[in-house]
């Protein structure tokens, strides 16, 4: 989406150079204005149905056509930020030949075109060029930021199935129930050539960077999958435990030591802290690196004891909508989210240490921690080149 040949301006500059570049004519006759009429209805016709293919008839009313023309060769589109996508762009450039090669298409973006205090910028897309405001050149840049990370964090990915596997699997086997235990199980009845046909299945389910599954692939993964779901039945179905029930930690007392371990292991390069332990809530705590915010979540449950941790990783630098509701800013891009152990080797969506009794606590939280440090070593060499450049 980034046009070869753009011209990236303020706001005020961009008013002011998108009526300086207007093509306005001055019609000879009646004729002439009704063929101009004709043509400019004709854009508007094929534009609506480049948008109706995109997005289908229902979705495509999101999007707003204006149908009021100017005798200044321009038409204009409004869109929300879901739909400002390469297809979009590429598909309206496409209509900027023949009769139409000197027009331009003005699209306007929204976080949400409903709410026009929500506006970040616009573009005057031509056949051969674009004149873009900065927030939403940024905007852009940021896609394609996001790209980039996607394909380093699916390379690391894969080095670190390779050294699970190398080093006899070192973290699957600190966790003794759930997803990665049930893999660290399977993983042991295979030998090392097998073990990295899976971690490679595995990797590609959950990495939309990665390529297709091979025939090999596909059927190791579907015979890890029967394994997991026998192995969870047996966890929810399985016999009584022997002995003496063993009491569930509280929700309050996890939340207290999983503070404190934290405030220890990364207070001081912390921006603020977590919320207090002792209210009935959930926390979480933001990091800085290389203009990027590493922000990791906790959740402690409804009912089970658990904990659950993710980070998700967006920018320092923000839209501001000063007259949205008195006010609200939102990061111009988000380059990575539900990042946590059990996503990052595609076991599962979601890494969790449940059923948690007193005894467990200390030793979760330090696995918490372990893993959370393991991400933060990496985190300067993943972002490194995509800092995104600061609105000014």
């Amino acid at each position: 989406m980034l046009l070869e040949k753009r011209n990236v301006v303020s706001p005020e500059s961009f008013d002011e150079l998108f009526q300086k570049e207007a093509r306005t004519i001055e019609f000879g006759s009646a004729q002439e204005e009704a063929e101009y009429e004709k043509r400019d209805s004709q854009l508007i016709a094929r534009i609506r149905q480049e948008i109706k293919r995109l997005f289908g008839p229902v979705e495509s009313r999101e999007l707003f056509v204006d149908e009021e023309w100017w005798p200044d060769h321009t038409r204009r589109v409004e869109v929300g930020m879901n739909h400002f996508t390469t297809t979009l762009v590429t598909a309206l450039r496409n209509l900027l030949t023949g009769a139409y090669k000197d027009y331009r298409i003005l699209i306007s973006v929204y976080v949400n075109r409903a709410e026009t205090e929500l506006y970040i910028g616009s573009m005057a897309l031509h056949a051969d060029r674009a004149l873009l405001e900065r927030n939403l050149y940024l905007l852009i840049r940021s896609g394609e930021l996001k790209r980039q990370f996607a394909i380093r964090y699916y390379l690391w990915a894969t080095s670190e199935w390779e050294r699970e596997i190398a080093e006899s699997f070192p973290r699957l086997r600190s966790f003794k129930t759930g997803p990665a235990w049930q893999v660290y199980q399977f993983m042991c009845q295979l030998d090392k050539s097998d073990q990295l046909i899976l971690g490679r299945s595995l990797l590609k389910r959950f990495h939309p960077e990665g390529e297709s599954c091979s025939v090999e692939e596909e059927a190791l993964r579907s015979r890890l999958d029967i394994f997991r779901n026998q192995e969870s039945a047996k966890e929810i179905f399985g016999g009584k435990t022997e002995g003496k029930k063993r009491k569930s930690a509280s929700k309050k007392k996890l939340r207290i030591i999983m503070a404190e371990k934290l405030q220890a292991a990364f207070g001081s390069e912390c921006i603020g802290s977590p919320s207090c332990p002792d209210q009935e809530e959930d926390f979480f705590f933001k990091m800085k690196f290389s203009g990027w915010i590493i922000n990791t979540y906790f959740w402690f449950g409804r009912n089970a004891s658990l904990i659950h941790y993710s980070h998700n990783i967006s920018s320092e630098a923000a839209f501001q909508f000063p007259a949205f509701r008195g006010g609200y800013s939102m990061p111009i891009a988000g380059i990575g989210s539900a990042i946590s152990f059990n996503s990052w080797l595609g076991i599962s969506s979601q890494t969790e240490w449940k059923r948690l009794t007193n005894e467990d606590v200390e030793p979760a939280c330090d696995a918490v921690i372990e893993h959370c440090r393991h991400f933060f070593e990496v985190a300067p060499k993943l972002l490194k080149g995509l800092e995104l450049e600061t609105v000014e």
